[in-house]
């Protein structure tokens, strides 16, 4: 029985420690429950040129829109040179989002679509043993250059999941005793529009999650249990007994995860303090903006009402509250942008603990109802799959209806945002080993954008943030842009 090789692509050289590629985990779990010897290449740690492709029965690629792609591409030709033979599967949220142009590279020879844990268990058997894969549902692949879709399989049964295999990786290299990651849900009934998450919500049991933690504890003792779903607090009922179990089985450990603000506002001091004493620390709220015409046009179906309620409840019950916001929104004004940044100024009165991530510039996602607006509006829509890696999430310059003279004025408010509100180390973890350590850029550098960042927050003040583009220049030669 050979191997099964998975990769994460990324970009390498980096000191910092790195998130779980959870994603491919899951993929692997099957596999390894079955037998087979599943290796993770993730290729921000490790040198894919060192590892012998003869060895391996396929090669799962993972890949999500922008600069990971490309990561892909590079990684997926050098083992087409080194073993024209071996299968090459895509999958993750970029392959699913748009099959057709991402099958019609040549250097993907399959597409996983959606849940993909079973399909690709399949796909290997089927590789392993000759057989044709025309029958395997949720798939795209190429027959003799005609492309073939496979109609979509049903969701999976979540409960039916194992742990992901964590020991594949060596977690060491990861953010795991800070917050081990692991996910209880998929999908979100919601309507956003800049959203791509359009699947329907489906769940693990709240006696599976807590099956999950008891093994997760005992196993690796981290420090905090983050659940990273797109909508974990979708069935009130199945978190409820979540709580109610963990604290019967007094199972002491923290948590985290995300919530929209209409549930959390909707939630009364019962069940808040019944979150509170199950050990969950903090919460993390899209709220996007303090406009609620832009939350209207984004379709959140939020109120801003929601957001000073939901900031209340944490505090109350001294929960961590972290908010992301959006600017560079269709049709928004620059008035309203800076009604929103005034609005974040009032929601630190409401609870100074509140912890921002960051404001960002909205990006039009592809799969979203956005994406196609943007598009009417002159965005030049990308059609090979390499003009999808060289698509930058987060760049105003996609956004072709903000007038040119607010571009720089938005970057700089994302990027003052960076260093007012984020920890210290943050944009310095983002630089390679050996520029790191350079104490100008370590220390001078860091004191000098932070002061910048305050005043110019203090003052809503964002034209000519030059020290900023010489940052952002600095770190697309060295760092991770």
């Amino acid at each position: 029985m050979k191997e099964v090789l998975l990769i994460f692509p990324g970009q390498p050289g980096y000191e910092e420690k790195k998130h779980i590629p959870l994603g491919i985990l899951y993929i692997a779990g099957p596999l390894v429950k079955e037998g087979y010897k599943v290796k993770i290449l993730d290729e921000r740690i490790e040198d894919y040129k060192k590892l012998d492709y003869n060895r391996y029965l396929c090669v799962g690629i993972s890949a999500q829109t922008g600069k990971q792609i490309l990561h892909g591409l590079k990684i997926a030709k050098y083992i087409k040179e080194k073993n024209p033979k071996i299968k090459l599967i895509w999958g993750g949220v970029h392959p699913s989002i748009l099959p057709e142009s991402t099958i019609n590279n040549r250097y993907v020879d399959i597409i996983v679509l959606g849940d993909g844990e079973l399909t690709f268990h399949k796909l290997v058997k089927a590789i392993e043993k000759g057989e044709y894969i025309s029958k395997i549902n949720g798939i795209v692949y190429k027959d003799n250059k005609k492309i073939i879709h496979n109609p979509i399989k049903e969701y999976l049964d979540l409960d039916k999941l194992d742990l992901p295999p964590y020991e594949l990786l060596d977690l060491n290299k990861y953010y795991y005793k800070e917050y081990f990651a692991i996910n209880t849900s998929r999908g979100c009934p919601h309507r956003c529009s800049f959203c791509c998450v359009k699947e329907k919500w489906r769940a693990r049991s709240a006696e599976k999650v807590i099956e999950d933690i008891e093994k997760i504890v005992k196993k690796y003792n981290p420090e905090l249990i983050s659940f990273v779903d797109n909508n974990f607090f979708c069935s009130k009922e199945r978190v409820r007994k979540f709580c109610e179990l963990k604290i019967k089985k007094k199972i002491n450990i923290g948590w985290s995860t995300l919530s929209r603000l209409d549930y959390f506002a909707g939630y009364d001091d019962e069940f808040v303090s019944l979150l509170k004493k199950s050990g969950c620390k903090s919460v993390l709220f899209g709220a996007e903006s303090g406009n609620q015409r832009i939350l209207d046009l984004m379709k959140k179906d939020i109120r801003v009402g929601d957001i000073v309620k939901s900031l209340e409840l944490c505090k109350k019950h001294d929960i961590l509250p972290i908010m992301s916001f959006m600017i560079g929104n269709l049709t928004e004004k620059k008035e309203e942008v800076f009604e929103t940044l005034r609005f974040i100024d009032e929601l630190f009165k409401i609870n100074p603990k509140l912890d921002i991530t960051g404001i960002f510039i909205f990006s039009p996602w592809p799969g979203t109802d956005l994406f196609e607006e943007v598009v009417r509006l002159g965005l030049k829509k990308p059609e090979t799959l390499e003009e999808w890696g060289r698509f930058n999430m987060g760049e105003s310059s996609h956004n072709p209806y903000i007038p040119f003279r607010y571009r720089r004025m938005y970057k700089t408010v994302q990027m003052v945002s960076r260093f007012r509100f984020l920890k210290p180390d943050f944009e310095f973890d983002r630089v390679s080993k050996r520029h790191k350590r350079l104490p100008f850029f370590k220390e001078v550098a860091y004191r000098f954008l932070t002061w910048s960042a305050q005043k110019r927050w203090k003052y809503k003040f964002f034209k000519f943030g030059f020290e900023f583009d010489i940052y952002a220049l600095y770190m697309s030669r060295f760092g991770r842009f």
